[in-house]
């Protein structure tokens, strides 16, 4: 199941989006890099897109036709994530707003609410269970938050893979849980470099600690 999630997040784009969008005209644009099987909005100071084509190609496609932001700093570094930022060419042409879901739970208040309303305990504990089992799109979230992240750790760490683990997966997580994280570098001690005939030996520089804990904080 795992690897499936991951498969799906490694075709998935996150789109910081203006507030007022047209759904259709967005989803015309995106299709021109390739055929896309799903997507959901969603806000968290702003407003996103998750973005899952049906080929992996189609990200590469979408990276190649996209700009790297004009600003006046000099210590901007482009970086060809798939964490993108969608502007408007004319800020005044769209008028109708998107459909967004919400990723966090309810407030106290409002369950608290809810709780009353209920006409048994069975009831209430149907509408707990409702209100903060983790939902099909928050699930793509956190294993697309892992993608993005193994994107960057995979200039240091090749091959590296980034695995989410605890409630996120184990069925106990709630809306609004922390997402656990584990850098699986088993892949990358199993690189082995050609072999080269001669009395040297070529290795990579590193910088050695006492411990795995101070090398874990480290990275």
């Amino acid at each position: 199941m795992q690897n499936e999630r991951r498969e799906q997040a490694q075709r998935t784009v996150l789109i910081h989006c203006p507030e007022k969008i047209s759904e259709n005209k967005f989803l015309k644009y995106l299709s021109q890099f390739g055929p896309i099987n799903n997507h959901f909005f969603y806000e968290s100071f702003g407003l996103y897109a998750v973005v899952e084509f049906c080929q992996k190609e189609s990200i590469g496609s979408l990276q190649n036709g996209t700009h790297t932001p004009s600003t006046a700093m000099e210590t901007a570094i482009p970086f060809r994530s798939r964490f993108f930022n969608l502007k408007l060419k004319n800020q005044t042409s769209e008028r109708s707003r998107v459909r967004s879901s919400n990723q966090l739970p309810r407030s106290n208040k409002q369950l608290f609410e809810l709780l009353c309303y209920a006409e048994s305990i069975d009831d209430q504990l149907n509408t707990l269970l409702k209100e903060f089992q983790l939902t099909e799109e928050n699930t793509k979230l956190r294993y697309l938050t892992c993608s993005l992240i193994e994107d960057m750790a995979a200039a240091y760490f090749p091959d590296c893979i980034v695995r989410p683990f605890g409630s996120s997966v184990n069925t106990f997580g709630k809306l609004g849980c922390d997402l656990d994280m584990f850098l699986d570098l088993d892949e990358t001690r199993n690189l082995s470099a050609h072999k080269i005939s001669g009395n040297f030996l070529m290795e990579f520089q590193v910088k050695n600690v006492p411990s795995e804990r101070i090398a874990t904080q480290k990275i």
